[in-house]
């Protein structure tokens, strides 16, 4: 069976994924489908929507029925190859999101965690999952040093009690 010919984008290049009959994955960090059914493939490729960031910054995406792969790693095995033994996914710049192939290299555990210190750990409003602002979190600590407490504090901001407890007590945000 022939796939159809890859979509003209400018200065993008595509490769198949392996073991995966119907998907391409893009250098500018897409994955792309063409149907298959009974009669064989579709006429033309369309763009597989990933998910938002998970958790830790990272786009899933689904392939087939069964098989939900992090972007990263459809994206190297499809120009790179299968990973290595003991190998992981390194992102060049630090930005877990960012999944373009010249972005991505295998590499150690070491490797990683070098590069996580050398990008810095995302803090406070940079991180992807903050809920607050630095002004806020200094009005969070104003407001429990005039002795409102903890949970009327949680409700204003719309955090969960917890938080707020973890924030005075300088577990969370402790750089402001």
């Amino acid at each position: 069976m022939k796939y159809p010919d890859f979509p003209t984008i400018p200065n993008v290049r595509f490769a198949l994924v392996p073991n995966y009959a119907g998907y391409a994955a893009s250098d500018d960090g897409r994955v792309w489908t063409c149907r298959f059914n009974r009669w064989g493939f579709s006429n033309n490729w369309r763009e597989l929507a990933a998910t938002p960031n998970n958790k830790y910054g990272r786009c899933i995406i689904r392939l087939g029925r069964k098989r939900v792969a992090y972007l990263h790693h459809v994206i190297l095995e499809a120009f790179v190859g299968p990973r290595p033994e003991g190998m992981e996914a390194l992102h060049g710049n630090g930005d877990a999101g960012d999944n373009r192939l010249s972005n991505l290299r295998w590499g150690t555990r070491l490797e990683n965690l070098a590069d996580f210190a050398k990008h810095g750990k995302k803090k406070g409003e940079n991180h992807h999952r903050a809920k607050l602002t630095a002004t806020e979190v200094l009005e969070i600590r104003r407001l429990a040093a005039q002795g409102q407490t903890h949970q009327l504090i949680a409700d204003k901001f719309t955090v969960r009690r917890e938080a707020v407890s973890k924030i005075i007590r300088r577990e969370r945000w402790q750089h402001i």
